[in-house]
């Protein structure tokens, strides 16, 4: 018994350590959302060949995680390329982004990839409960079988941008509402356009809105435009939800 009561206590100030981020051990990345690009930089990218040079201290492995690792610019890219072809004994790197198209061939040709299907709303809604998240059918539907999406639309400023789109997608709201938005979705890009297409194409469909289906297809060009050539991403949204609330009227 005491042997389980110590390994369950050294377990859990490992735990604690990972949840604060203090693990001498772990490192997270995750792209820069103080900036209109979102994307990880350069500079991100000499902490982990940093952090994979050192020995580990309190564990067997030093682990990093590239969060979003289609965020990654070019020269963070390239910056990591060595440290993924040649990883250190006892390190372990996990990319995790959505489509492995997203990253650069060079990279892309060292990864081991392993792929994590959605949850079903079932499972999700079990996992949210045990997790303390919101577990209401719609929300659990919008996360698409994502426990991060379903804690990223728990958070206030998501949800306000949720009660606006509704707004919008019945042809209401405030000549404000595509400004407040459009603010919104240029610092979430990800979540924005998934659920921002999503809802269009939804209106479309229900209403049988040709010119509104047109708008969702004519979205996704101009978004795909803004990240290419790194537009003015609130000017981009505003046209996508200022034009989305005029043709839902």
């Amino acid at each position: 018994g005491g042997d389980r009561n110590g390994g369950d206590q050294a377990w859990s100030q490992e735990l604690a350590l990972l949840q604060s981020g203090a693990h001498p051990d772990f490192l997270r990345i995750e792209p820069d959302t103080s900036t209109a690009k979102a994307d990880i930089k350069v500079e991100a990218a000499r902490q982990l060949v940093t952090f994979m040079q050192q020995t580990p201290t309190r564990s067997a492995w030093r682990v990093a995680v590239i969060d979003g690792a289609q965020k990654l610019n070019t020269q963070a890219a390239n910056g990591i390329l060595k440290v993924l072809e040649e990883p250190p004994e006892r390190g372990l790197i996990i990319l995790v982004l959505d489509d492995l198209s997203s990253v650069l061939p060079t990279i892309r040709s060292r990864l081991v990839p392993l792929r994590f299907w959605p949850l079903s709303d079932q499972d999700l809604s079990a996992l949210a409960q045990r997790l303390d998240l919101p577990s209401e059918p719609d929300l659990i539907k919008a996360a698409g079988g994502s426990a991060q999406r379903l804690q990223a639309l728990s958070e206030p400023e998501t949800q306000r941008a949720l009660k606006e789109l509704a707004a919008i997608s019945q042809g209401k709201g405030t000549p404000a509402t595509p400004l407040s938005l459009a603010k919104w979705a240029a610092s979430n890009a990800d979540l924005a356009r998934d659920l921002v297409l999503s809802q269009i194409a939804d209106s479309a469909r229900t209403k049988g809105s040709k010119p509104l289906a047109e708008h969702y297809l004519v979205s996704l060009k101009k978004l795909a435009e803004q990240q290419a050539f790194n537009l003015d991403a609130t000017a981009v949204w505003l046209q996508v939800f200022g034009r989305a609330q005029q043709l839902s009227r």
